[in-house]
């Protein structure tokens, strides 16, 4: 069992096999199955993602570099 086919399973791309799911909550009782396989409900996420910060563009960082250089030339 990977992490990745465990993500198929819940995101409703792949069938979950039934001993699957019945070893899923015995180990996970406080699960909730209507709000798993309910679309309707926002998509239960085990923990929170870290922002994503936007790279900065290429332009940005020239502009930067030439604002240093006019600077200190």
């Amino acid at each position: 069992m990977t992490p990745q086919a465990i993500q198929l399973y819940f995101s409703g791309k792949n069938a979950i096999p039934l001993n699957f799911l019945v070893w899923y909550l015995e180990k996970h009782p406080d699960l909730d199955l209507y709000a798993l396989f309910d679309k309707n409900r926002e998509s239960i996420v085990s923990e929170p993602k870290t922002p994503y910060h936007k790279k900065t563009k290429k332009q940005e960082v020239i502009d930067q570099i030439v604002a240093i250089l006019q600077k200190e030339m």
